[in-house]
């Protein structure tokens, strides 16, 4: 892509800047501004590339949370089960804002079955006193955070506390965290890293999400702003280079692509553990409890003051060879996968009839990240 002209220092600064939440609005029913207030909230969820593929309307006294199709959709969202892991963790935000007004908050997973856009509805009860928790209170602080440093050996309590805000919403949160089993793991994801580089599609799809200057950041307010990579200039002109897909030919022709795998291996030699977290089930409404436990595992995570980085790729991808026809891959690259999934499952338990949500990188003793996601505004998202 080529270079735009540089921004003045002031909009730079507004490009790395996190959206600001509304105040939380305490009364006994929920005015228009309170409804906003609760979107601004929902919207500061993660979302898979940043793709932000929900709509929000009030209808009837409930929140209604819906997949937007124009936003969905690919080889990453097979069976649209990262949208709906966005839309569930755009849902446990509006919980936690809600207890901070004042009101319990109670979601209906896909509530009408003639409606498969709409992924849940949630109602309002007024209980009086607001609680802001610790959750609530990282909402507006929670971001990926890929920065890496030397290995902290993860927290008893802080895997304790993680554990349970996952088995809250009905799943398991497993860790890797030995050195040897965090290499072999390294080894594997880096693996499906190459496989998906070298994937034309794939290649394609993951290309297309980045956003490369601050201008292109503003302008779009989606998608991965490259400053968010934690990447050194190097890196960001070797990403520039691999972004091409002829480039990525000839490496796959020349049977070069090891390199691609460093990225990976690097971010998981410097994790305190890798989390994976499984749902029982496999249709979109597993994919939405995933996105609350996900989003209250990272909540607390961001209250003890560690790197939460979404690893999300791999169980998508092994999604498509397990419950999907494997289109847009070769025989080759299928084999590959299937042996990945093979070293996988030796580190993680996946019982059958269950799904992978998402896995991620935690890691203690590591800076804020230097820059942060921006999202669309409430008005673009919230049906009148």
């Amino acid at each position: 892509p080529d270079a735009a002209a540089p921004l003045g220092v002031e909009a730079c600064d507004e490009a790395l800047r996190a959206p600001a939440v509304g105040p939380l609005v305490r009364a006994a029913t929920l005015s228009d501004a309170a409804i906003r207030s609760l979107v601004s909230y929902a919207i500061l969820a993660p979302s898979p590339h940043n793709g932000q593929a929900w709509r929000f309307r009030y209808r009837g006294g409930r929140l209604q949370c819906l997949r937007d199709p124009a936003r969905s959709g690919g080889i990453l969202d097979f069976g649209h089960g990262a949208a709906h892991l966005a839309l569930g963790a755009a849902a446990e935000n509006v919980v936690e804002a809600a207890a901070g007004m004042g009101f319990e908050a109670v979601v209906h997973p896909f509530p009408d079955p003639g409606d498969p856009l709409l992924a849940c509805e949630i109602a309002f009860a007024f209980r009086g006193t607001g609680r802001e928790s610790p959750r609530l209170r990282a909402i507006p602080e929670r971001a990926t955070n890929r920065r890496r440093g030397p290995r902290v050996p993860l927290d008893p309590a802080d895997a304790a506390a993680l554990e349970a805000a996952v088995t809250a919403h009905g799943g398991r949160l497993q860790w890797v965290a030995h050195p040897d089993a965090l290499e072999e793991a390294g080894q594997i994801l880096g693996g499906g890293d190459r496989v998906a580089y070298l994937s034309k599609d794939l290649h394609a799809e993951l290309m297309d999400g980045v956003r490369w200057t601050p201008e292109e950041v503003l302008r779009t307010r989606d998608g991965i702003d490259v400053a968010t990579l934690e990447m050194s200039a190097a890196d960001v002109a070797g990403l520039r280079v691999v972004s091409r897909w002829s480039a990525m030919r000839l490496v796959g022709m020349m049977g070069s692509g090891r390199v691609l795998e460093q990225v990976s291996r690097k971010a998981v030699a410097s994790a305190s553990a890798l989390g994976l977290v499984t749902m029982p089930g496999n249709d979109p409404a597993a994919f939405l409890r995933g996105g609350r436990a996900m989003e209250a595992a990272w909540l607390e995570a961001t209250a003890r003051g560690l790197a939460f980085h979404p690893l999300a790729m791999m169980p998508y991808l092994f999604a498509h060879l397990e419950r999907g026809t494997g289109e847009g891959f070769s025989a080759a690259e299928q084999a590959a996968l299937r042996a990945l999934r093979q070293r996988y499952r030796a580190l993680f338990d996946v019982p059958e009839g269950w799904c992978e949500p998402i896995l991620f990188r935690l890691a203690g003793g590591v800076p804020p990240p230097s820059a942060r996601a921006l999202r669309r505004p409430v008005d673009d998202v919230l049906d009148p």
